[in-house]
């Protein structure tokens, strides 16, 4: 990762111009230190969405099961299988 202003000289396809040399990679400490923290910031928010979406997941279950059971106890509405489908 480095700053560059290619794309302000060359516009937005600048990658595809050929008056365009490309530049050495960055092997810097400090370019393996920053591409490790952001590493480490992608595995957290992919940690995080996978906890949404299974406390998503439990919440709408919850639900379905108290939308059933009161549909039981008043004797009315559909199983559960079907209830759940309803709720998703």
């Amino acid at each position: 990762m480095r700053m560059s202003a290619l794309y302000r000289i060359h516009g937005d396809n600048w990658a595809r111009d050929s008056s365009v040399e490309d530049l050495q990679a960055d092997k810097s400490e400090d370019f393996h230190t920053v591409s490790s923290l952001m590493d480490e910031i992608y595995q957290h928010v992919n940690t995080v969405q996978e906890s949404r979406d299974k406390l998503a997941n439990i919440i709408m279950e919850d639900m379905a099961n108290a939308i059933y059971g009161s549909n039981k106890k008043a004797r009315k509405g559909l199983g559960l299988g079907e209830t759940l489908k309803i709720c998703e």
